[in-house]
């Protein structure tokens, strides 16, 4: 038997199933997002966590969120790489949250003012969803994760000078369950 032949709306619904959805509208509540396919990320060499052992809860979360307030990742202008900086922090906040297993983190992207508000708020779900996919190929199970992108809703300084925006051009994680 012949199939019939496939037809142009055949081929577009096929093709959007494989898209990455836009961005949720500026005014929509942050969701979870599905990791980013086909990101080509090098893999981070994780530091020995001091302690190897998992500590108890509650010292657990209040050790993860020690670790949290001591991450620092910060992005160049219009970029989703970090520095070398960053990336050591990232690290040892990867091998924190896989001593503790039970806590689960936001990761929330934000960028400075310049540029679209739409395109600074795919930016920082971008950026989000690159520290998701960092922190889960060292270890860190995706379901513990939700990435979520504020654009540039969120200043923590003031975008009128360049020591504000790269302040502002930022990620944020904080805990959501323990």
């Amino acid at each position: 038997l012949t199939q019939p032949a496939a037809t142009t709306e055949d081929h577009s619904a096929a093709a959007n199933e494989n898209l990455i959805p836009p961005p949720p509208p500026l005014d929509a509540a942050p969701v979870a997002s599905p990791p980013v396919p086909n990101l080509i990320v090098e893999p981070v060499a994780m530091p020995p966590v001091p302690g190897a052992r998992a500590p108890e809860m509650p010292q657990c979360a209040a050790e993860t969120r020690a670790s949290i307030d001591n991450t620092r990742l910060y992005f160049a202008f219009d970029k989703a790489e970090m520095g070398a900086d960053s990336l050591a922090d990232l690290a040892v906040l990867a091998g924190r949250l896989a001593a503790c297993p039970e806590v689960r983190i936001e990761v929330a992207g934000h960028t400075d003012a310049t540029g679209p508000d739409i395109y600074n708020a795919h930016l920082s779900e971008t950026r989000a969803r690159l520290i998701v996919e960092r922190l889960a190929e060292n270890g860190v199970s995706r379901d513990r994760m939700v990435a979520a992108g504020y654009g540039e809703t969120q200043p923590i300084a003031p975008n009128a000078t360049r020591e504000g925006r790269r302040k502002n051009r930022r990620i944020e994680i904080s805990i959501i369950a323990e």
